[in-house]
């Protein structure tokens, strides 16, 4: 249904525009600690969405491309993980003027490849999800057109995706192979100026395309919404009620991904690495992570609805009821006496 923050990969993989020379600017190390407590901070989050999808009897097709938009952050998650240890392993040794080649962090170091491929499945999910929203309001009295099958298809075709767009990274890397990077493997400096233009047009490009669906569907809901004003019936009336309930949701979806999203893809190539602007970027699309898992499982009906059904179900909210009754069983007990 939503298509949180929708926004993000990881801007602490793609905003570190370190110098092409030698000498490599002395990093922010609190970014590593701060990205690196985002990103545990996420993964739970992430599997709870997919623990929820599974739990679910009818799983509605839009809840595929959740679980292929978490899946993604999950991904991205776990190459932030696997980054921030490495790094943090080169904090006392960490030498501005020492270098590696581009061939060796690709291949020795695979948070990387993996940070990319979750990114993918972020972008395309993303997309796919406004779109999704757009055809259900623009065809609202007529049987769905992305079925569960045909989302399905999709989301193979988001792999396959995925997959060339790693076989176009790894060709990228190969032809500059020997070229000397950081140590510390910044993700812009491994993949070379062009494949980093590219990647932030497909970008900004997504972002755009997707906040133009969310603006036509929030006009086709309201321009429906004045027209059947006072014409409506019963029925009608609770449609509308359920309709404004979802769109209050999308304008969450919305607000995430401009400010997390789009904004930040977009203003990354004309900032300096370690001016106040490109920490906020950072930072702003690392809280997007644990942000956009929240919208999805507090907004989403079904997902919330499964969050209410396990926590009911659950040993420590028994014992919680459990001690409330005793504790007002002894109090009328009292009062009686």
């Amino acid at each position: 249904m939503i298509s949180a923050g929708t926004l993000n990969g990881s801007e602490m993989e793609t905003n570190e525009n370190v110098s092409d020379s030698t000498e490599t600017t002395l990093p922010h190390w609190w970014l590593f600690a701060f990205q690196l407590s985002i990103a545990v901070v996420s993964v739970p989050l992430e599997m709870l969405i997919v623990v929820l999808v599974k739990m679910l009897v009818v799983r509605r097709p839009d809840l595929v491309l959740i679980v292929g938009f978490t899946v993604g952050n999950l991904l991205v998650s776990c190459g932030l993980i696997f980054s921030s240890i490495y790094r943090f392993r080169q904090w006392e040794q960490f030498d501005p003027r020492a270098t590696i080649t581009a061939g060796e962090c690709f291949v020795k170091y695979l948070y990387c490849p993996i940070v990319r491929l979750g990114q993918n499945f972020l972008v395309i999910n993303i997309l796919l999800l406004a779109v999704d929203r757009l055809v259900a309001f623009t065809f609202t009295h007529r049987p769905r057109a992305f079925k569960r099958s045909c989302i399905l298809r999709l989301e193979l075709l988001c792999a396959l995706l995925s997959t060339c767009d790693m076989f176009g990274m790894f060709i990228a890397v190969m032809h500059r192979s020997n070229e000397p990077v950081s140590p510390l493997c910044f993700l812009s400096q491994v993949l070379g100026s062009d494949y980093m233009d590219l990647l932030i047009a497909i970008n900004v490009a997504s972002g755009s395309l997707t906040i133009i669906c969310y603006a036509c569907t929030f006009i086709l809901w309201f321009r429906r919404r004045t027209q059947t004003i006072g014409k409506g019936t019963g029925i009608t009336s609770l449609q509308f009620r359920r309709e404004s309930t979802v769109m209050r949701s999308l304008i969450v979806v919305f607000i995430l991904t401009l400010f997390m999203h789009f904004f930040p893809w977009t203003i990354s190539p004309w900032t300096d690495y370690g001016s106040a602007m490109s920490i906020t970027i950072i930072c702003l699309n690392l809280v997007s992570k644990p942000l956009s898992s929240i919208a999805y499982i507090t907004i989403h009906p079904s997902l919330r609805r499964q969050l209410v059904i396990v926590a009911l179900r659950s040993k420590w909210i028994k014992n919680v009821k459990s001690w409330m009754l005793r504790r007002k069983t002894y109090i009328v007990y009292l009062g009686a006496k």
